[in-house]
């Protein structure tokens, strides 16, 4: 993270949690294709650990498990995110425009991917793209 830079040969891991905003629109749910459902963020905000790991005194990768839901508009299903996701940085300690795809399963035994852009990986901003249906 910006102003976390350590001193040359450095490695280890630092612990963090936030909790970003949930986009506050609906987003479509596809399957094969078409367009089925939208789905809607649930029950407040998503969670997050994230943990940097700095090798050399520098950021080389980060993770971050994700928790939180989304709400079928159409079924009313909740799907539970619960996902561990692992980016890793370029040489100058950046992400930029990454698409992240994450896990959710449904109530009722669904499961869908959620596609979603990382647009300012240090300022926690990102959006969900779509999510896909992956039980045809």
């Amino acid at each position: 993270m910006p102003g976390h830079h350590l001193k040359s040969g450095d490695t280890r891991t630092v612990n963090s949690y936030f909790n970003p905003e949930a986009p506050d629109s609906y987003f479509p749910l596809e399957c094969g294709g078409e367009l089925v459902d939208w789905l809607e963020p649930y029950d407040g905000s998503i969670e997050c650990h994230m943990k940097v790991h700095y090798k050399n005194g520098k950021e080389d990768w980060v993770q971050i498990n994700a928790k939180g839901s989304a709400k079928s508009i159409r079924t009313g299903e909740i799907y539970h995110i619960n996902e561990l996701n692992k980016i890793y940085l370029d040489e100058n300690e950046e992400v930029e425009d990454f698409i992240v795809h994450t896990h959710a399963r449904g109530e009722n035994g669904n499961n869908i991917i959620l596609e979603t852009r990382i647009i300012d990986f240090f300022n926690f901003e990102f959006e969900i793209v779509k999510a896909v249906c992956t039980n045809q």
